[in-house]
């Protein structure tokens, strides 16, 4: 049979939570580990949202940038080529991963979009760009 040692049981709580150091009794402190354990739960999940909410903003920010293009610009001047990744999101530092997996996707998605890219932009001869003289 398992027996368990007689422990000094003299607590000194200040909170309904959690005891104040001191003795604890063997309940108030898987309470205690309960209690820190949730609270690391929710600091993950903050982190995991500020994570996240990085991500959304760095996406609508491109896609404004690229409305903005069509605005000025118009539609049918603008392609938008987004390559298709797999995998997990690459992290901002991550030199080595991004070029070893951005490039090869970037590639193969330019060359998708080739002809059209080129019966858009590349079919007509653009005229001589002249500079406008400055004048005050």
């Amino acid at each position: 049979a398992n027996v368990m040692p007689h422990v000094l049981t003299r607590t000194s709580s200040v909170s309904a939570t959690c005891c104040q150091p001191g003795f604890t009794t063997m309940f108030e402190r898987v309470k205690i580990a309960n209690v820190i354990k949730v609270i690391g739960m929710q600091i993950f999940s903050a982190s995991y949202i500020v994570f996240r909410k990085d991500a959304f903003a760095m996406r609508a920010q491109s896609l404004a940038a690229t409305s903005q293009a069509r605005l000025l610009l118009g539609p049918a001047n603008v392609v938008r080529i987004d390559p298709t990744l797999v995998g997990p999101p690459i992290e901002l530092d991550d030199y080595r991963r991004a070029m070893d997996e951005l490039l090869p996707a970037v590639l193969a998605s330019v060359a998708a979009h080739r002809d059209r890219v080129e019966e858009i932009f590349l079919k007509i001869k653009a005229e001589r760009f002249v500079p406008v003289p400055w004048t005050e």
